[in-house]
């Protein structure tokens, strides 16, 4: 599955937001909490390599980290909810 075939639901949505500024969104238990840590840390070819297996995640964190108003459009789907 691609990332354009994973979409980004609310809940994931809600804790890149938590994740990036920790006063909004749901904060994520410890594996999604590690694993937005580590995407913090990757380079692109790693970040390929997670995306592989958690692409809607990934497809996410990208948009909150890499995209200009990338935030707002999480908090869009997060209150899609």
């Amino acid at each position: 599955m691609s990332q354009t075939e994973a979409p980004i639901t609310p809940l994931m949505a809600k804790h890149v937001l938590w994740y990036f500024s920790h006063d909004e969104g749901i904060q994520p238990g410890g594996f999604f909490s590690a694993f937005y840590e580590l995407a913090s840390r990757a380079d692109n070819e790693n970040l390929a390599h997670l995306a592989e297996g958690f692409p809607a995640q990934i497809a996410a964190f990208k948009l909150g980290r890499n995209t200009i108003g990338g935030l707002e459009m999480l908090r869009v789907i997060a209150s899609i909810a």
